[in-house]
């Protein structure tokens, strides 16, 4: 009976050990994408992120866990999104608010090499700010899912009209006297 009750506790001290040591080699997911973009005279933001990542940040989007992917996210989600996106995200011109909209958000299939394939909340947001040739320098205010997991960073790119990414920025969660750390966006 000794034999019997060891053998467990080997087995149960080895699966320990394998466990731990696949947590220690796991990936965390990729972090947020900012991609900002020019059409016709309308700046629009293309924010990508996990999924898995939202639900810790904002649990009530676990229902999207359930949702088809691909997939428009439903509009009672949506709305949830709208309001959790406009919490945690801001731009500012001359130090004044620009306002921006959420237009469509939807789910989508993506890979990484170091996590596998994992799904992606793919929002659209306009930006209410007339341009004409000269896109102004922002402030970004945003800390969206990085507010709870501090391992996310974001990166922040400028799509051209031949679809080329230059990047702009890239940053983790950063406060100062707990108020979000802006970031010169400067799109020349």
């Amino acid at each position: 009976m000794t034999f019997y009750f060891r053998g467990r506790a080997i087995l149960l001290a080895l699966f320990v050990s394998i466990h731990a040591l696949g947590a220690a080699n796991a990936h965390s997911l990729p972090g947020t994408v900012l991609i900002f973009s020019q059409d016709e005279s309308q700046l629009q933001v293309t924010v990508q992120f996990a999924l898995e990542d939202l639900v810790i940040a904002f649990p009530a989007m676990a229902s999207l866990e359930e949702a088809p992917v691909p997939g428009d996210i439903p509009s009672t989600e949506l709305e949830q999104l709208r309001a959790y996106f406009f919490d945690h995200i801001a731009l500012q011109s001359n130090s004044v608010d620009v306002p921006m909209s959420l237009s469509h958000a939807r789910l989508r299939s993506a890979e990484n090499d170091h996590v596998g394939e994992f799904v992606q909340v793919v929002a659209d947001l306009r930006v209410e700010l007339p341009v004409s040739d000269k896109v102004p320098s922002l402030m970004l205010f945003y800390d969206a899912v990085m507010h709870e997991v501090r391992s996310h960073s974001a990166i922040v790119y400028w799509r051209d009209a031949t679809d080329d990414l230059r990047a702009l920025a890239d940053f983790r969660y950063n406060t100062i006297d707990g108020l979000r750390h802006p970031i010169l966006l400067d799109f020349q």
